[in-house]
């Protein structure tokens, strides 16, 4: 019997946190937009930057609408941290994980 209790309470945990976002976005990202390679052909590059989180919880997929809002978030804050004020993602969500361009407009 307490197996069960403890596989419920994991479980339902799993399920609460996969829809939860850790990541806050800084001042700094705020200022930063996502764009497509067409709208940043005449910026400046500044770079290249990926991002990673956790797209499960336990064996719980996450929402892979928060992942990818998670992700677009840090590369935010790093193309911020570039001096850079656009990203341009660079790849698909895969695993948790996506590569972004990084540019100065």
């Amino acid at each position: 019997m307490k197996n069960i209790v403890s596989i419920s309470v994991a479980v339902c945990l799993a399920f609460l946190f996969s829809g939860c976002s850790w990541v806050d976005v800084t001042p700094a990202a705020q200022g930063v937009r996502i764009a497509t390679a067409q709208e940043v052909a005449a910026c400046k590059p500044m770079g290249s930057v990926s991002s990673k989180v956790l797209s499960k919880v336990g064996f719980v997929d996450r929402n892979e609408y928060k992942v990818a809002a998670e992700l677009e978030d840090l590369a935010r804050d790093q193309a911020a941290k570039m001096g850079g004020n656009v990203i341009v993602p660079d790849s698909e969500v895969e695993n948790g994980q996506q590569s972004f361009l990084a540019y100065r407009c």
